[in-house]
């Protein structure tokens, strides 16, 4: 390996110690979602000025280019909306009828709450709680695109050339029948020359970052808890871009709902719901909604399928 081809593993652990800088010394929420951004942008920037050719960045860029071009607007438009509002607001309803009561009699909310109101995530004055409002706009829009670029574009590709197979099994074109919609394996990510231990790696990195932020928020139970969730969601999202017909879209909505999931779960800490018709209110609109969008996913999967195997991308196919 050159020196350039141990930056990936440089810029995929520098977010835990960016964000451990901003939240644990400086305090600052706000700051650690600047730094944390600022590295998901510049490292595959980076990796390009050090090396001709970057498999990394060729993938990113595949994937910006996909955003434009889905195969059906229609089915997309379904499959994205409809994913956003079952993950966000059907996780949000989970939280509040399973996971609420047990974290504040273990204390964990009060941790919580306590760990971010002291890095800024309280509710004060207008300017402060209309940045707040933006900050959870933000993650609900911005950072799953930013995210789902860096983890499953710039890193899947780049640990998968470094640690990668030529034995792995996956479909190519030849193997497609373009007559039939639901025999097409419409992969989103590379899957040629990626390994189990590849894959595993990208998924271990994702979920280290979030692991920090649990530790320094809440202490070492929660981000056990959150560790082991997003390096869960870390493959489970490069198994549907492997796979999934949906294409890129899809990936960042699912992101999207579960950034929205928390958003709403943090904001309820500060609410209380002083009022049971308040929660009430809240569970049956999060009920609703979630259906809708059940609804509109199986709108969207009525003429869709899973490959069974992931897919090989060539070099000069168009995005999807």
């Amino acid at each position: 390996m050159e020196p350039a081809d141990y930056l990936v593993h440089v810029n995929a652990l520098l977010p835990c110690l960016v964000v451990y800088y901003a939240l644990a010394i400086q305090k600052n929420v706000f700051l650690a979602v600047a730094l944390y951004e600022l590295v998901l942008v510049t490292g595959p920037i980076l990796t390009q000025r050090l090396r001709r050719e970057s498999t990394g960045l060729k993938a990113v860029e595949r994937l910006g280019r996909s955003l434009t071009k889905p195969r059906k607007w229609t089915t997309c438009v379904q499959a994205t909306t409809g994913t956003l509002c079952a993950v966000g607001f059907g996780g949000f309803f989970v939280y509040l009828t399973m996971f609420q009561r047990p974290l504040k009699v273990l204390g964990i909310e009060k941790a919580i709450r306590d760990g971010t109101a002291e890095r800024g995530l309280v509710l004060g004055s207008t300017t402060r709680d209309a940045f707040l409002c933006f900050m959870g706009c933000w993650f609900c829009t911005v950072n799953p695109l930013v995210e789902e670029l860096f983890w499953r574009g710039y890193i899947h590709a780049e640990l998968g050339k470094q640690l990668g197979s030529s034995e792995e099994e996956v479909s190519s074109a030849d193997d497609e029948d373009d007559t039939s919609p639901r025999q097409r394996s419409r992969g989103l990510l590379d899957a040629a020359g990626q390994t189990e231990s590849s894959r595993l790696l990208a998924a271990l990195y994702f979920g280290s970052f979030h692991g920090v932020v649990g530790y320094v928020v809440a202490g070492f139970i929660p981000a056990f808890v959150v560790f082991s969730a997003l390096v869960f969601a870390g493959r489970a999202w490069t198994w549907l871009g492997e796979r999934h017909p949906f294409g890129f879209p899809f990936l960042v909505a699912s992101h999207a709902g579960c950034d929205m999931w928390v958003v709403l779960a943090v904001s309820a800490l500060d609410f209380r719901w002083a009022h049971q018709s308040a929660l009430r209110a809240a569970l049956a609109v999060s009920l609703v909604l979630c259906g809708a969008g059940v609804v509109l996913l199986g709108m969207a999967w009525r003429h869709e399928t899973f490959p069974s195997r992931p897919r090989c991308i060539t070099a000069d196919e168009e995005p999807l």
